[in-house]
């Protein structure tokens, strides 16, 4: 009787920072740069400067720099308009990485990792990929108690060990919030994102699961994600599943939401909370999808059961539009 090996990919080691960067460069080598659109100069930079990128033409108005008249245009007007070339700056954006997965919550989840350690390395891939780009990186994080700002985006190798170091020296440990320590909200770090970023590349990793509906007024993400889209920043939403997020196990024999424990047996009463759970956990998805699509956020969903997580992750990367 033969047993089946199963090749399972190299994730981030929070305990062997270092070695395990290398592991997963070595293994996610990536051979041409994968975003395109805006982020790799196919469009002009949204941003007004002193740029060489010739954009529109408008009227000129007192006070614009008379250097920028274009005098062809202001030739071939009848009604004797001077016209202004406006340009654009050849500017490369920012990449901001947020996350929450240093949150507790996030250290033991059912799969071959934890969700922590595949966001983490889905996280330490994007700024491998911004390094392809030519653009400066930073993280947002935050954890069971509070937020981590790296303030200044920047490149290469020191960047990405020094920010892995920091993201592993700010993981919350195995106890649980507290009223002294309140769990924060994925909604807290968007908001914060949201007065530090405009036209940037935005990347979220998450399992936008911390509250049961995106569009919950008080702790829900769904608005500030969308504002950072109003802000015309381009967003990639990474999103971390594992088995419990659609169905309880088999070992579950309770239920605890809010204040109330459910007792789940093996009876048909246990079969229906073991139904319901199942039908809540879709419509959850389902709102999910729908905040991400409304925030015209890059979708990409990885998992703790997919044991070849890495040709998933640059699959979705290359089909992004």
């Amino acid at each position: 009787m033969s047993i089946e090996t199963i090749q399972v990919d190299p994730v981030f080691d929070p305990t062997r920072v270092g070695a395990s960067l290398d592991v997963i460069q070595a293994h996610l080598e990536l051979e041409e740069p994968l975003l395109r659109g805006v982020i790799t100069g196919d469009e002009a930079s949204r941003r007004k400067g002193g740029g060489l990128e010739r954009d529109g033409l408008r009227t000129y108005e007192p006070g614009d720099d008379i250097h920028r008249i274009d005098w062809v245009s202001t030739a071939a007007q009848s009604d004797g308009s001077i016209m202004l070339r406006e340009r654009h700056a050849d500017i490369t954006p920012n990449m901001w990485l947020l996350t929450d997965v240093l949150q507790s919550r996030y250290a033991h989840n059912p799969g071959y990792f934890s969700e922590r350690d595949l966001g983490l390395s889905a996280l330490m891939k994007m700024f491998g990929i911004a390094r392809l780009h030519g653009m400066p990186a930073a993280v947002m994080a935050i954890n069971d108690s509070r937020l981590i700002d790296q303030l200044q985006p920047a490149q290469g190798d020191n960047h990405t060990f020094d920010t892995a170091k920091l993201l592993a020296r700010n993981m919350s440990g195995p106890q649980s919030p507290t009223p002294e320590r309140p769990s924060q909200h994925l909604a807290a770090l968007l908001k914060y994102a949201g007065s530090r970023c405009a036209e940037e590349v935005v990347v979220v990793v998450s399992d936008f699961r911390d509250t049961a509906d995106p569009k919950d007024i008080e702790n829900g993400w769904h608005k500030h994600l969308r504002q950072l889209r109003d802000q015309r920043n381009e967003i990639f939403a990474v999103e971390l599943t594992n088995p419990w997020d659609y169905e309880l196990p088999e070992q579950a024999d309770r239920l605890i939401t809010g204040s109330s424990v459910t007792w789940i047996g093996r009876s048909k009463r246990g079969s229906q909370h073991r139904a319901d759970y199942a039908k809540a956990a879709q419509v959850q998805q389902g709102q999910i999808d729908e905040s991400l699509a409304a925030a015209g956020a890059h979708h990409i969903k990885l998992s703790t059961d997919q044991p070849r997580w890495v040709a998933s992750f640059r699959d979705q990367i290359n089909r992004q539009p």
